[in-house]
């Protein structure tokens, strides 16, 4: 039932459109304003005089202009008889709910009575309310009738039923927590058994697969369903929409979508009848003729018939493919051979839509890696297609053969993507890049002919965007590899041409292993190189070149002063990024230089964190000299001091400790069957408070003794303590210590906190015990959500490349469930969501100067198996300690 046009909205809106000046547009709004105002008063108004008011009122909210009338008006034209009111009502209210939330519960009576309408375009318009998404209360309030009207009543309108599926859906994706998963399942199979509809069933399958997603789970009486539905799909035994001389195809390739999402597992009951399932799938593949003609405009129409029907199957067979590598090898009695054989005549049917096909269903099977040995005879194949002169093709087979790389193919597929690399676009080379240099890593052998490799990338490469992470396949823990890469920087930066890229790689590298050619070219020899080549690098190439000469100094003190007055020249660079990086490396090495050496050499120490070690041993005649600049930093640590009245040392429970640092809920810390310790935090910036409530729970009404306590901390933390706790305590009794503390730096260790008692009838002769626990004041609880928007989040994220840590974990949860973790444990933002990735964003200013930024990202990886945590922040203690943090929460959410 279309809505009736209302000519004065039209003319209010044209005339609008006339005036040329905002101010003739503001007057003519506030002069209709005072006329709606007007009509709105009178209770007489017939409903298209209602209609006509209430949607000039929404075109006005949505050119931004401010009012305060219309919103009772919208609530009682949603409840009104006239199917037109209502629907303007309807509308209204979406566009207005912004400003409408604290009248959200005089909608809900309103939508259920509508739910219970006899007239089919009135439920349809409620159901359409719900599912354009509201409030978790309103969600709430109707989930309980659109269930009722699913299994006790269902509507026997196949659009209301469609429309029913798809609101609940909605419902499941903004509020998942509403969704019972035991119910649920009986109610799915229930509504999956009897839904005979095509276009229902669509709607069915998203919902399913959308409880698959949020909730997990066993779902094998839904799935067996699912199957039967496909087999009777195959055997023509239902009707249907028909594609041509395809029967329900959409259909099809949803089904099979829902069947690869379901955790394969070797005991699933459905296994037998989904082997037959895909042996019927497969036959039909087998049966699929390559076609050589492209969708083009001049094309004829049973051209274009013809090759709309094949690309449909073909998409078919890809979701075939899709669902038989999933499930591989638990289908054993299904044979891969079709799927290979299928790509073979892809690829030589010799057209864009064939190949990029062939390409799909390729991408599908290697993110099995059972499928990767049987997908490697074909590398010679995918090699020749690096030619096309199709940049799409030619990007993802450069990322497929990269994938398929190993140590037995590299000589065959590196030299040709080299070549490439050469001709192709910076387009393609970003696609590329980043694969072909895990390529490299994998499957190359170290030596120089690896090092070789890598410059030659970075040659070749019109953009040095995609070239951000090659230091990280430089890095080695292998001592003759460093020597080698050292070798190699210095013959690139003492010759005539270089560029941006290769200065960036060798600053790094001679940062890091330049004291391992020292008897090429000393330290001071290597700093002279980079200072010749300071003035014509990027301002973030300079940065990289000032850590590399600070890391060479705090190595070979001699080089201090010079280093200094390099600092203090640059100190007011017109880069604020390079004047930044001077100042804060100028200001460290004056003011704390002990922190400075130690900082620098755990720089030197970074692929630690790509899952490597490196040897950052020196030379005989710098080890002393660092040696006792060392011993000074280690000297300002404070150490427990030994207590000869103590008779035994006994440490804090662990598990509690984990839950304290999870959440800043106050709970127990200790408990011995003596004394409990129970915990009370508060953070604000860089301050924290903690309350440590000690009570005595001792059997036999014995009296406690506090013999004193002590607080130690790092230097990174100062920890005060504000009360004496000495004295007795008396049965039940409970003293409390008042701690506070402020963050200094970035750390890693928590305080320490040592309390002494004696127990017993007679306190006074009984030797102290002594409790030393650590205190639940973690860097991520200072840390304060850092809001991002989302257009910014990733130019951020770029800007912190110099600092990265990765971790590849297993995760078989949603994605969100990670996200909520790891956001709580950081105290983060999340700038960006959606189904594969996120963005979580956190601060901490412990320095006004230079607060700490910290960015996760997490990445589900194409098979929802495993999930990639990557880090960057603007210090290297920063990336290790977030890692930790992001690590401990998806491990507890997966516990």
């Amino acid at each position: 039932m279309a809505a009736q046009p209302v000519q004065g909205v039209i003319n209010f809106i044209t005339s609008l459109k006339k005036e040329q000046l905002r101010a003739d547009r503001d007057y003519l709004i506030r002069e209709e304003l005072v006329k709606i105002h007007g009509r709105l008063a009178v209770s007489s108004n017939n409903g298209y005089e209602q209609r006509k008011c209430l949607l000039k009122l929404v075109y006005i909210h949505m050119l931004g202009q401010d009012m305060d009338i219309g919103y009772m008006e919208t609530i009682n034209m949603m409840a009104s008889d006239s199917f037109q009111v209502k629907m303007a009502g309807y509308m209204a209210y979406e566009v207005l709910s912004s400003e409408m939330d604290d009248l959200s519960s005089l909608v809900i009576n309103t939508v259920r009575d509508d739910l219970k309408s006899g007239n089919i375009h009135v439920k349809a318009l409620a159901i359409n309310f719900i599912a354009n998404g509201c409030s978790e209360e309103f969600n709430k309030s109707v989930l309980s009738d659109l269930v009722c009207m699913l299994l006790v009543s269902p509507p026997k309108s196949t659009t209301i039923r469609k429309k029913l599926y798809l609101g609940v859906t909605q419902i499941l994706r903004t509020n998942p927590e509403l969704f019972k998963l035991s119910e649920w399942k009986s109610n799915m199979k229930t509504l999956m058994a009897n839904e005979r509809d095509g276009k229902c069933t669509m709607a069915l399958v998203c919902l399913l697969m959308e409880f698959i997603r949020k909730l997990g789970g066993q779902w094998d009486d839904c799935i067996s369903i699912v199957i039967e539905s496909l087999l009777r799909i195959l055997s023509s035994n239902v009707s249907g929409e028909k594609y041509y001389t395809l029967k329900n195809p959409w259909l099809v390739v949803r089904l099979l979508s829902s069947l690869a999402l379901v955790d394969p597992t070797a005991d699933a009951p459905f296994l037998g009848i989904l082997e037959h399932l895909l042996n019927r799938l497969l036959d039909r593949m087998n049966a699929l003729k390559k076609n050589n003609i492209e969708y083009t405009a001049g094309a004829s129409t049973k051209e274009k018939v013809a090759a709309s029907v094949w690309t449909m199957a073909v998409s078919i067979a890809t979701e075939t493919v899709r669902v038989l590598v999933h499930w591989y090898p638990y289908v054993s009695r299904v044979s891969i051979k079709s799927a290979i054989d299928l790509v073979d005549r892809l690829i030589s049917a010799d057209t864009s839509p064939a190949i990029g096909n062939a390409i799909s269903i390729i991408e599908i099977m290697v993110t099995n890696p059972d499928l990767k040995d049987l997908i490697k005879p074909m590398v010679p194949k995918l090699l020749a297609l690096l030619s096309s002169s199709d940049t799409t093709i030619k990007s993802k087979v450069g990322v497929l053969v990269s994938r398929l790389c190993d140590g037995n193919n590299w000589n065959l597929i590196i030299p040709e993507l080299l070549s490439t690399l050469r001709d192709c676009d910076s387009k393609v080379q970003s696609e590329i890049i980043p694969h072909m240099l895990d390529a490299i890593e994998d499957a190359v052998p170290l030596g120089s002919l690896y090092i070789d490799t890598v410059l030659q990338v970075v040659m070749m490469t019109h953009d040095d965007r995609s070239l951000k992470d090659v230091c990280r396949v430089l890095y080695s823990d292998s001592a003759e590899q460093q020597v080698k890469i050292a070798k190699a920087c210095l013959d690139v930066i003492k010759g005539n041409q270089l560029n941006d890229t290769l200065l960036r790689i060798c600053a790094t590298m001679l940062g890091s292993y330049g004291h391992r050619v020292a008897e090429i070219a000393t330290l001071a020899e290597q700093a002279s190189y980079l200072k010749r080549w300071f003035i014509v690098a990027s301002p973030e190439v300079q940065s990289e070149i000032l850590h590399a000469l600070c890391k060479s100094a705090a190595r070979k003190p001699s080089l201090f002063k010079s280093v200094e007055s390099f600092l203090e020249i640059h100190a007011s660079h017109k880069d604020v990024s390079v004047q930044t990086s001077a100042c804060m490396l100028l200001r460290m090495m004056m003011l704390q230089r002990p922190m400075f050496v130690r900082i620098m050499l755990e720089e030197c120490r970074i692929p630690q964190l790509h899952d490597t070690q490196c040897d950052t041993s020196v030379s005989s005649n710098e080890t002393d000299s660092n040696y006792h600049i060392l011993n000074r930093t280690r000297s300002l640590t404070p150490t427990e001091e030994s207590n000869s009245e103590a008779s035994e040392d006994v440490n804090s429970n662990d598990e509690l400790l984990e839950d304290r640092l999870l959440n800043n809920t106050p709970g127990l810390l200790f408990s011995d069957g003596n004394i409990n310790i129970w915990v009370e935090q508060a953070y604000l910036h860089s301050n924290a408070k903690v309350l440590l409530r000690i009570t005595n729970i001792s059997e036999g009404n014995r009296k406690i003794e506090i013999k004193g306590a002590d607080l130690h901390c790092n230097k990174y933390i100062t920890g005060i303590v504000h009360n004496d706790i000495d004295g007795l305590l008396e049965p039940e009794g409970s003293i409390c210590h008042k701690l506070s503390f402020v963050l200094r730096g970035i750390h890693h260790s928590l305080p320490k906190y040592t309390i002494k008692y004696t127990s017993g009838k007679s306190v006074e002769y009984t030797k102290a015990k002594r409790i030393s626990m650590k205190l639940p004041v973690s860097l991520g609880k200072f840390m304060e959500p850092l809001f991002v928007d989302k257009a910014d989040v990733k130019q951020l994220w770029e800007s912190l490349s110099r600092k990265e840590v990765t971790k590849d974990i297993s995760w078989r949860m949603p994605i969100q469930s990670a996200i909520e973790a790891v956001s709580e444990r950081l105290n983060g933002h999340v700038s960006e969501a959606d189904d594969n990735h996120a963005f979580i964003c956190s601060t901490c200013e412990h320095d006004a100067n230079y607060p700490l930024v910290s960015i996760v990202l997490l990445h589900m990886r194409p098979s929802g198996r495993r999930m990639t945590v990557a880090v960057r922040a603007s210090s290297s203690n920063a990336v290790s300690m977030a890692l930790q943090l992001a690590l401990a929460a998806l491990h507890t959410k997966d516990d």
